[in-house]
Order: C-alpha cells, then sequence, then structure tokens
C-alpha cells in the first residue's frame, strides 16, 4: 500500500511539473469572465482563448492531462456518435448522428462547475487532449476553421445557489428541451472570434431544476439558415441536466403525462381580478406591433405584443398577462422573455362571457414603439386571455423569486387577444396581436393614454 502510494505521488509530481502554468493572456481572460455578466474581450493572441469562467477551464485541462498521464483512453472524454456510453455523467450531451461530444464527466458540485462541448465537425488536432492541455478549454482551432454548415455548442453548468436570487433574473426557468431559437445574438457584449470570416455567435441562459446553464453557439454563417439552425436544435434536444435533489418521481411522470394530454392549440381563460386597492384603482393595458430586423427584413426584431397589468400589485401577487405573436428568430431583443403566453395566477377562474368585440370602444392600430393606456376600474374586472398557438401545448406553473405564481407557454402563437370588462358588461379594453406583425388597441371612456 506505501509502495502504491509513493507510486502514485511520484506519477502527480511529475505530472505537476510537466504541465504549464497559464500564460498572462489567459490569466487576464480568466480574470475578465470571472464575473456573471459577460464583458468584451480584446482579440485573442495567442489563439487561445474562451470567454467562459475560469474555474471549471482549469479543472478540465488538468483532468485531461492527468487522464492521459494514467493511460485513460480519450473515448471517454471524447465520444463520437456511436461510441458513446448511455449517458453522461450527471449533465451533458449525448452525441446525436455525425455529432462529437466533449464533458468534463462529471456533475457539477457548488464548488466546481461543469462543460460539455459538442461539435458536428471533426475537432481540429490543435484541440485534442495534448492540444487543450495550455488552454483555457474552449475548441479555439476548431472554431477557427469552421466551415458554413459547421456547429459547436459549449454549455456551462453551475448549481442554483438558494443565497443568490439576485441571479434568477439573469437566468430564467426553462423546461427541456431547451430551444436555439431563444438564443440571443452575442456579439452585442462579446467580441467576434473570427472577424475575417464572421461567426454567428448566440448565448442562451436558463434555469433547468437546480442548475443554471449557459450555453453559447457557435454556426460557421454569421447568419444561420433554418436548416443550420435545425441542426443545432437536433443536437441540443439531447441535452440531460441530472437534478441534485433527486431523481423524477412516479407522480412526477404521472404529472407530466396528464399536462401533455390537456394540450390544446388555444387556450381560452377568462378569470375574476381583484385590483389593488390605493386612491384609484387602475389597469395599464398596452399593444405594440412587430418590428422587422433592418438589416434581414425576413427576421423580426420585435415581434407584435400585447398586455395588461395592476401597476399596484406586489410581485409575490401577480395581476397580469401578456402574450407575442408570431414566431421568434435566433437574433431576439437582448432580456426578451422566451415566453410567449404569460399570466398572472392570483386572479381566479370565472365562469363569465366576456366579449372579444370593439363595440363601444375606440382605438386601431398600435404603434411600432408601443401604445399603453391607463384604465380606471372598480374594485373588480373580469378578464379573457385567449391564444391560438402553432401546435398543441398546454400551461405550465411557474414561480417568480419573490414567490409569485404564473402560468405559461412557450409554443408560437398565431394571434392572441385580451379583453376587460366590468362585472356587469362593459367593456373597457381589448387588446389584439396576430403573427403578421398588426397589434391593435382599443379603449372604453375611462382610460387615458399613460402620461
Amino acid at each position: 500500500m506505501r509502495r502504491e502510494r509513493r507510486e502514485l505521488h511520484d506519477l502527480l509530481a511529475r505530472l505537476e511539473r510537466q504541465v504549464s502554468p497559464p500564460s498572462e493572456n489567459d490569466l487576464r481572460a480568466m480574470a475578465r469572465t470571472a464575473s456573471s455578466r459577460p464583458r468584451p474581450l480584446p482579440s485573442p493572441a495567442p489563439p487561445r482563448r474562451w470567454p467562459l469562467q475560469a474555474r471549471w477551464t482549469g479543472v478540465l485541462a488538468i483532468a485531461l492531462v492527468i487522464a492521459v498521464g494514467l493511460g485513460v483512453g480519450l473515448g471517454a472524454l471524447i465520444a463520437p456518435s456511436g461510441t458513446a456510453a448511455p449517458g453522461p455523467i450527471g449533465t451533458g450531451f449525448l452525441p446525436g448522428p455525425g455529432w462529437t461530444v466533449l464533458q468534463t464527466g462529471s456533475d457539477a458540485t457548488p464548488e466546481r462547475q461543469a462543460l460539455a462541448v459538442a461539435t458536428n465537425v471533426p475537432l481540429h488536432p490543435e484541440d485534442s487532449a495534448r492540444g487543450i492541455r495550455n488552454s483555457s478549454g474552449l475548441p479555439y482551432s476548431t472554431l477557427l476553421q469552421l466551415p458554413p454548415r459547421g456547429v459547436v455548442i459549449v454549455a456551462l453548468f453551475t448549481l442554483r445557489l438558494k443565497y443568490e436570487p439576485w441571479s434568477d433574473e439573469l437566468f430564467p426557468e426553462h423546461e427541456l428541451p431547451l430551444r436555439v431559437r431563444d438564443a440571443m445574438n452575442s456579439i452585442s457584449y462579446s467580441y467576434q472570434m473570427r472577424p475575417e470570416r464572421p461567426l454567428g455567435q448566440y448565448e442562451l441562459r436558463a434555469t433547468v431544476g437546480d442548475h443554471r446553464i449557459v450555453l453559447h453557439f457557435y454556426f460557421g454563417a454569421r447568419h444561420p439558415s433554418p436548416q443550420l439552425i435545425a441542426t443545432a436544435q437536433r443536437q441540443l434536444d439531447r441535452l440531460i441536466v441530472a437534478s441534485v435533489s433527486g431523481p423524477t418521481t412516479n407522480a412526477d411522470r404521472r404529472q407530466s403525462t396528464s399536462a401533455a394530454a390537456r394540450a390544446s392549440k388555444i387556450v381560452d381563460r377568462t378569470v375574476v381580478c381583484s385590483i389593488t386597492p390605493g386612491g384609484v384603482r387602475e389597469l395599464d393595458v398596452e399593444a405594440r406591433s412587430g418590428t422587422r430586423d433592418f438589416s434581414d427584413p425576413s427576421k423580426w426584431r420585435f415581434l407584435p405584443h400585447i398586455g395588461f397589468r395592476d401597476p399596484r400589485t406586489s410581485a409575490a401577487r401577480l395581476t397580469s398577462a401578456s402574450m407575442s405573436a408570431g414566431r421568434p428568430y435566433i437574433q431576439r431583443d437582448p432580456g426578451g422573455s422566451s415566453n410567449t403566453f404569460l399570466l398572472g395566477a392570483a386572479c381566479r377562474t370565472a365562469n363569465a362571457g366576456v366579449s372579444l368585440s370593439s363595440a363601444r370602444l375606440s382605438g386601431g392600430a398600435a404603434s411600432p414603439v408601443g401604445d399603453e393606456y391607463d384604465c380606471v376600474v372598480p374594485a373588480k374586472v373580469f378578464v379573457r386571455v385567449r391564444a391560438v398557438f402553432r401546435a398543441p401545448t398546454s400551461l405550465r406553473r411557474g414561480r417568480t423569486p419573490s414567490g409569485g405564481t404564473y402560468y405559461y407557454a412557450r409554443e408560437d402563437i398565431r394571434e392572441a387577444a385580451i379583453a376587460i370588462s366590468t362585472v356587469l358588461g362593459k367593456p373597457i379594453a381589448l387588446a389584439t396581436a396576430h403573427e403578421s406583425g398588426r397589434a391593435r388597441l382599443f379603449v372604453g371612456d375611462t382610460c387615458g393614454p399613460s402620461g
């Protein structure tokens, strides 16, 4: 036993002498990326840089060196299609046909983050185990030569910590599978990795269960085609995120099956809402027509949007609803919600008929910059929320960091409407949105433009 310990100690000592310390440029990049918010980095020199946090990249590099030193085959870390194990350990990608997956092989812990990389092109030799030794972990050489139809996905996993509620806003809750279209263009706060032949670079942040996830998508084309986005989506569908709180239970499976059985293309709900007192009771209603992207009119910059809210409601008691119609594209406005349908759960279901007609109301097409009105209302109002989705969906229940509950759906909406009336049937407001980009807003005589 003592002899084995001495041999292991000698081996680790030799490995330590062989591992080159990080360069000054690497240390500067690590210091910049220690922040939770991305910041622009200078052009990399030498080309061994990756704008991710430093803790796990160092662990990955050392793990690869030790694995090679101990004679561990690369198949345990780089798994081409057809040679992968039944699944990743904890979190990571299952490789799809034609994809190669690189991952740390262990789940994230409070002290350690985890990494997974997936690519549909062969890794450059410099990004192999020996080439990655002195780098920060990103397949940088592969990205420099990424062909137009190439895709690289890099995933960073951390644990959601209870004492960091401030970060919930940066990582909205999602369920698997995540969607590439919910990513936003990361060039707005990062640097172009290949300026002479620009890559398409996008980022998606999400909370899945008890994990925070940051996904970076690199496309060989600056403006990826729908086919290339679909290629990335098929691999993203194979992302696995294990829960540290335990496996899925039979009750969870029954609940999921029940929700799927209730899926429908049409969601039509009428609720009664108690308006927060405080002087004059008011509701805010809004509508905004869609805006096309200036550089590519085939894509939306802003989707047509409608909504209402009680301005005095607390974050723990949501009296609001919002919907966006149309199909969002991968180039979306930073900070935009990936939910196409949101309905606060503070209102109670009501068995009442609320018309979707604009009779006795005045208004018309909404401005692309948005129209908002304040409406004086009684203590209780009826609100009807109706959405026609492209595909069957079901409402799911979510919770805000402040404890408020809401219902949401993420399927694309063809048309949406919000109608508000008094409990006696007098119409107050009607807002509609259509996937064509049109939004309309009609209001009654108790409403006026927001100041």
